[in-house]
């Protein structure tokens, strides 16, 4: 059993069988998942093949949601609300 650490961070892991022979030493890297959040938003926003990407595959997904209704509604960051309509 492995139990989580307070604050993010590389530990070592020393990994054992159930009779207690060593098996091995791993490290183990414990993250922040809002902080892995936010620089993986970072890194996709300072990209622009990668923002390109993004708006072209959420832009099909529009078009085909778009097709089930003739408009749709999107809230986007929870602030923007954009309506579409399909024409």
């Amino acid at each position: 059993m492995l139990s989580a650490e307070k604050k993010p961070g590389v530990v070592s892991v020393i990994v054992t069988t159930e009779e207690g022979n060593d098996l091995g030493k791993t490290l183990f890297t414990y993250v922040d998942p809002q902080e892995k959040e936010e620089e993986e938003w970072e890194n996709l926003m300072s990209d622009e093949d990668k923002m390109g990407k993004l708006f072209k595959r959420y832009g099909k997904r529009l078009q085909r949601q778009g097709k089930k209704k003739d408009t749709k509604s999107v809230l986007l960051s929870g602030e923007l609300n954009c309506v579409i309509v399909q024409c």
